[in-house]
């Protein structure tokens, strides 16, 4: 449900965890990253883990071992609350819910085994009191709650990754840890930008294809036509980001200190071919061809039903309870053309 905030699909919290024996159990350890000794030796490093807490999520007795593995029973863990849905629904003032056990199970369709990967799903019932209206309106038994959980086991990556560095201009979102091992004139805040891993087929080349793209997935369960409309207008993306890389009146530079580079690397205008390429998909992306809803999509979205509330996610159209096509034009265009047509930039 959107009012509680628990979506399909929804991704939880991403943990580095190690499997550590301790005696006849094996814990499933939380690793604590944001407290560091990256460059330091390894007694200091030992300090430093032992000066912070990790967390340790669960454990479990082994039932089972060689020289080389330990076998656990895992199951019991699947069908705990890991995703904090009981906390969720406290929150949000819809009850008190805890995982049942008794009523939940191993889905076997959606557990499965990869060579750099573990799959498991269940389904988790969760059991409660005093439901709140949130889910007196969406399950048939607001006190007893199913719901599919997912656990991801994934073997980290190899380290051909180059962090980059955040600025606060870079307009980025910054991931950031503390490190002990640096020296004593330097911080030891660490601050790097989120991004995606993009290599380019042709490293030297102003613009490439990527080795590996970024890739969105689509909901199978999504119907036709609504399925080729949500394909063409994601495919829109692809041209929005091209053109918002800083490409029309753009810069090629990056933000150096004194002594980065034996030679300062300075700043170059964007090619003016690849400038005239971005301004073009822009153009275009403003057209009443592009930005014309078809008919066929038109005829399948009714007017807003009486009573319901009109939030920030509907246009703001002329036609009342109707979707307005026009407005939703404009909107788009507006959005683009706001966006990527920034005074200074034109200016440049």
């Amino acid at each position: 449900s959107n009012d509680i905030g628990l979506d399909r699909g929804q991704l939880g919290r991403t943990r580095l965890i190690a499997f550590e024996r301790f005696g006849n159990k094996l814990m499933l350890k939380q690793l604590n990253t944001k407290y560091r000794a990256a460059h330091g030796s390894a007694a200091e490093k030992q300090s430093i883990n032992e000066a912070f807490a990790s967390s340790v999520l669960a454990g479990f007795v082994i039932v089972a071992k060689s020289d080389s593995a330990n076998l656990i029973d895992y199951t019991p863990f699947l069908f705990s609350d890991i995703h904090g849905i009981g906390n969720r629904l406290s929150a949000k003032k819809q009850g008190s819910f805890k995982a049942d056990k008794s009523r939940s199970g191993v889905y076997l369709p959606r557990t499965k085994g990869f060579e750099k990967n573990t799959e498991l799903e269940a389904l988790v019932t969760f059991a409660g009191s005093k439901p709140g209206n949130y889910l007196t309106d969406v399950a048939p038994d607001a006190e007893n709650l199913s719901v599919h959980l997912h656990h991801s086991f994934v073997a980290l990556p190899d380290d051909g990754y180059t962090p980059r560095a955040y600025h606060p201009y870079s307009g980025y979102w910054k991931f950031r840890y503390f490190d002990y091992s640096t020296a004593i004139n330097e911080p030891t805040e660490q601050r790097f930008i989120t991004r995606h891993r993009l290599a380019k087929v042709s490293p030297h080349a102003p613009m490439s294809e990527a080795v590996e793209p970024i890739v969105y997935y689509l909901d199978p369960g999504i119907p036709e036509p609504v399925m080729s409309s949500l394909k063409e207008g994601a495919s829109w993306w692809n041209q929005a980001f091209e053109a918002v890389a800083k490409q029309v009146g753009g810069l090629i530079y990056e933000y150096e200190r004194k002594g980065d580079y034996t030679t300062p690397q300075g700043q170059q205008d964007v090619a003016p071919q690849v400038q005239q390429r971005a301004m073009q998909q822009l153009i275009t992306a403003t057209t009443v061809p592009y930005l014309t809803i078809p008919e066929s999509v038109l005829a399948l979205i009714p007017p807003t039903a009486y009573g319901d509330d009109v939030t920030r996610e509907h246009f703001q159209g002329k036609m009342g309870l109707m979707l307005d096509p026009v407005s939703a034009a404009a909107s788009a265009s507006d959005f683009a053309l706001s966006l990527l047509l920034h005074p200074e930039r034109l200016n440049r």
